[in-house]
């Protein structure tokens, strides 16, 4: 996985450079361009995995919904670099011809899964509540497509402050905490 001091413009070159390989080398093991970045995709995909079953497994409610928004959101610099590589890969393969209109569902699916039950854990125990006609299942795709979209603005914009303030009116407007 390419670190966060990845030098330069992510092209073939200044990759095969941080890898200590050669250009041609590097091409050895990928088909092209959309092979190699849906490879690092997938990387990124298993490390944010890891990273959430870590983070959540001692946790509980509103603790541990909040513990899987960090790991979603680029508050680190490795899921800083790899919000950018995210954001590109989706850029990439929404516009490719043989985009099968569903990349990164499956990851989007079992997150949603997996916030929805934080979530519901959180609201069992009494730490937050949620509208009559608001499920838990709601709530937990608002929050998991909130924190794509904080990717997409630092991809853009690379700053770290409106992550931190997103996450802030994440938390707050999202998850009250019942005193």
């Amino acid at each position: 996985m390419v670190q966060s001091n990845f030098p330069g413009p992510a092209t073939s070159r200044n990759l095969a450079k941080h890898l200590g390989i050669s250009n041609s080398l590097l091409w050895r093991y990928f088909d092209g361009m959309d092979d190699l970045l849906a490879q690092v995709y997938l990387t990124v995909v298993e490390r944010t995995n890891r990273r959430i079953s870590e983070s959540i497994s001692q946790r509980h409610g509103v603790d541990a919904v909040k513990a899987m928004l960090d790991e979603l959101l680029p508050l680190t610099d490795e899921s800083r670099v790899e919000a950018q590589v995210v954001v590109a890969f989706w850029g990439r393969s929404a516009t490719s011809p043989t985009n099968t209109a569903s990349v990164g569902l499956t990851e989007m699916n079992v997150w949603t899964t997996l916030m929805s039950r934080l979530v519901e854990d959180a609201v069992n125990l009494g730490q937050i509540s949620i509208g009559e006609n608001v499920s838990t299942a709601d709530l937990a795709e608002l929050l998991v497509s909130s924190a794509t979209s904080v990717q997409i603005e630092y991809a853009i914009r690379r700053d770290t402050r409106i992550v931190k303030r997103r996450k802030e009116l994440m938390t707050s407007f999202f998850l009250p905490e019942v005193a």
